[in-house]
């Protein structure tokens, strides 16, 4: 039986770190493995990319994809 490789996560955006600035607020987004990660991730970008407010105001820092078996 071959060993089996750990798996670990493709890292697409890198986390920087927790915000000091004082009028920011860190917000984390975690999907279930069973959910189509796709399509609920397209939502929220959808969301944030079509109101002016959002857009302006919210900025992606970290975006990772941790498979799951």
């Amino acid at each position: 039986m071959a060993a089996e490789t750990p798996q670990t996560p493709t890292i697409i955006i890198p986390y920087p770190g927790p915000t000091s600035e004082r009028d920011c607020e860190d917000v984390f987004v975690y999907l279930r493995p069973e959910t189509n990660g796709i399509e609920v991730e397209s939502c929220l970008l959808a969301v944030i990319q079509g109101n002016a407010i959002f857009r302006e105001s919210i900025r992606l820092v970290y975006l990772a994809n941790i498979p799951g078996d």
